[in-house]
């Protein structure tokens, strides 16, 4: 096993700029092993009245069984804003991770469906010249 960053862009529906990075284990098949990790979402907004664009950064933790947790400020905690702070995607359903594969990521229960590829894995651990895929 070892640990590789993977980053997808989604295919449509959102700015290319709107990735997604995550640390997730592989086993020797490129098979993402089922544990808890963590990544981020980021991309860029736009500044309102002020023009231009502006960075955002949502980090979360991906669970073992798929779910997307973005996580919600602990003073003011509701009902919807837990719901709204999940999404899931089928990134660790046992399939090889590879550039080009797709996988389908929900980042909130209001949004639909959205369909990321993989642009990168690099490995993080072990040997500096890894690649998956």
């Amino acid at each position: 096993m070892q640990l590789f960053r993977v980053t997808l862009k989604p295919i449509r529906n959102l700015d290319e700029s709107y990735n997604i990075e995550i640390q997730v284990l592989l086993d020797t098949t490129n098979i993402p092993v089922k544990r808890n990790t963590f990544g981020v979402n980021e991309g860029k907004l736009p500044r309102g009245g002020k023009g231009g664009e502006r960075l955002f950064l949502a980090p979360f933790i991906l669970y073992e069984n798929g779910d997307i947790h973005f996580g919600a400020d602990p003073q003011s905690q509701t009902d919807l804003e837990i719901q709204e702070s999940i999404g899931n995607t089928d990134l660790l359903d046992g399939q090889p991770i590879a550039v080009g594969k797709r996988f389908s990521v929900k980042l909130n229960p209001n949004d639909g469906e959205l369909e990321y590829v993989v642009t990168s894995c690099d490995a993080l651990i072990a040997s500096a010249t890894a690649k998956a895929g």
